[in-house]
């Protein structure tokens, strides 16, 4: 390939214009043959004018039936690659969501995992806490009582001292 491609459809186009100034050259390169310069031109009769004119739509109509066959065979590659396109799209989107909808299920499962792990946990340190706050007020009854009873004790004994001071 002598031209390098900038863009697809500036290619195309360029094609066509291509194929469409080849085709036109044709029919000019046809119209040429068909006409005779020479001077046995004179000579031809009606009938044989009328016979090289035939011919000549013949060549006319078959250059405009390949060009109109190459626009159309132009445009049904340019379908073609469109649907490629699109169906490449459709299944890298679904691919793409799959994978997303896998990767956040995996997180869900993950994080709902360590959630019920710090749930237990959350519960055995509750449980830790509740029994530790019992034995500190059994603890504390314990400390009251003797607290209570060394109070007395000291009442009792003051209350002694004074009787035998007096």
């Amino acid at each position: 390939m002598a031209a390098q491609r900038t863009t697809k459809r500036s290619c195309h186009t360029s094609n066509t214009r291509q194929r469409t100034e080849s085709a036109q050259e044709q029919l000019d390169d046809c119209s040429d043959d068909v006409s005779i310069s020479d001077s046995n031109a004179e000579s031809m009769d009606v009938d044989d004018q009328g016979h090289d004119e035939q011919p000549q739509e013949t060549r006319s109509r078959s250059a405009q039936e390949l060009l109109s066959n190459m626009v159309a065979g132009a445009r049904k590659r340019h379908i073609a690659k469109l649907k490629n396109v699109l169906e490449s799209y459709a299944r890298t989107n679904h691919d793409l969501e799959t994978s997303l909808n896998t990767l956040f299920d995996q997180h869900e499962d993950e994080s709902s995992a360590a959630h019920q792990a710090q749930l237990k946990r959350l519960a055995e340190l509750l449980n830790h806490k509740a029994k530790l706050e019992a034995a500190m007020d059994a603890k504390l009854l314990v400390l009251r009582a003797s607290y209570a009873a060394h109070s007395r004790d000291v009442e009792n004994v003051l209350h002694q001292r004074i009787k035998e001071l007096k």
